[in-house]
């Protein structure tokens, strides 16, 4: 009897044991399922002097470098070979200029990229900002309605999207 007993327990530590494997092993296989990362880059800046030569100032009284900032934004889905139907949705040039008006978004440059096979895409905004008269608050709150949107399908067919609030990455430099 001890030894059917002694058999019988050996047979249960390895049959569990043997289950415990299994688990560990799906675990790891969902691990491995690659998730992009998404990167956010929002910042106000100084013009540096080069940048301040650049700028057309005949329309302002006694212009200065401390009269205009940058507006920097940069969304990028990295480490994205692995999913699909990757969507990356930022408001235009145009966008910006019907909020901040074009008397405060003086003039910048859009890129744009989001190839399905690759790795990385991204959406840039680099905008001049005649900043005279405008606080850092008040920024914000004109930027305030802005938006973004990202998603993408992973290789199970599962959707994830996530919708960003500009102000809320913004940083002042």
């Amino acid at each position: 009897m001890k030894f059917l007993t002694g058999v019988l327990l050996t047979i249960t530590i390895l049959v569990s044991g043997c289950s415990n494997n299994n688990e560990s092993i799906a675990t790891v296989n969902e691990a491995q399922v690659q998730v992009p990362t998404i990167n956010i880059v929002s910042k106000v800046t100084h013009l540096s002097k080069n940048e301040f030569k650049r700028v057309g100032t005949q329309r302002i009284q006694d212009p200065k470098v401390d009269d205009f900032r940058n507006l920097i934004l940069k969304i990028e889905i990295a480490n994205g070979k692995n999913v699909t139907r990757k969507e990356l949705i930022v408001p235009s040039t145009i966008e910006f200029r019907q909020i901040l008006t074009s008397d405060r978004l003086w003039f910048g440059n859009e890129a744009y990229q989001n190839n399905e096979n690759q790795e990385l895409s991204f959406a840039k905004r680099n905008y001049v900002l005649y900043y005279r008269e405008l606080t850092d608050d008040k920024l914000k709150e004109l930027l305030s309605p802005i938006e973004f949107h990202i998603s993408w399908v992973n290789i199970y067919g599962d959707k994830t999207s996530m919708d960003y609030k500009l102000v809320d990455y913004l940083v002042f430099e």
